[in-house]
């Protein structure tokens, strides 16, 4: 009894072992939130590998990556491929602009990605505006891009075997954090005049 309960969890072990993976979709998400004028790109399931300014950044499934790139750096290309089954082809061309001022560009995301029934893939750059370099909404042909007002649940694309996604959210400049910070202030003053009353 115990030598045939030793076989069954060594089978079970050795059949979990030697199970082929399954490819599940290839993922990328662009986060440009950070306040260190930073942008993380995070990656994961693209078999044939992917790509930052020619440089391989992750390959393989389930083998997920993390690229910090510096927003001085300016802009960043990409590329990778990963099994694909069909899935539809597309291609994305976004200018991010201000929450507060729609009509300043923040980022440039441009994408396309293709597949030939088996393989994906998917070719790309973005640009921050490390210095307020980009211009404004009206210097751009509008028949070419869609212009997408930040927020903190970014900008989705991809098709059934890519998700992507990214994330360009405004921080606030220094001078609302100090109309913030006095209102609190206020407020503060206003609850305790009524406290002493």
């Amino acid at each position: 009894m115990k030598s045939s309960r030793s076989i069954l969890l060594g089978l079970a072990v050795a059949g979990i072992v030697a199970a082929p993976q399954i490819a599940g979709a290839a993922n990328i998400l662009i986060d440009d939130t950070a306040a260190d004028e930073t942008i993380t790109v995070t990656l994961n399931d693209f078999e044939s590998g992917f790509f930052i300014n020619g440089n391989l950044v992750q390959q393989g499934l389930q083998n997920p990556a993390s690229v910090t790139l510096l927003e001085s750096d300016g802009l960043f290309t990409f590329s990778g491929s990963w099994i694909d089954n069909g899935g539809a082809s597309g291609s994305h061309h976004v200018l991010f602009v201000e929450p507060e001022d729609n009509t300043v560009v923040s980022d440039i995301l441009n994408v396309e990605y293709s597949t030939d029934g088996s393989n994906g893939t998917i070719n790309g750059d973005f640009i921050s505006d490390y210095e307020d370099n980009l211009g404004l909404v009206t210097d751009y042909d509008l028949s070419v891009y869609d212009v997408w007002q930040e927020n903190p649940n970014g900008y989705y694309f991809g098709t059934a075997f890519l998700t992507a996604r990214a994330i360009s959210d405004a921080v606030p400049e220094p001078g609302t954090l100090t109309l913030m910070g006095l209102g609190l202030v206020g407020l503060g003053y206003l609850g305790r005049r009524k406290l002493v009353r």
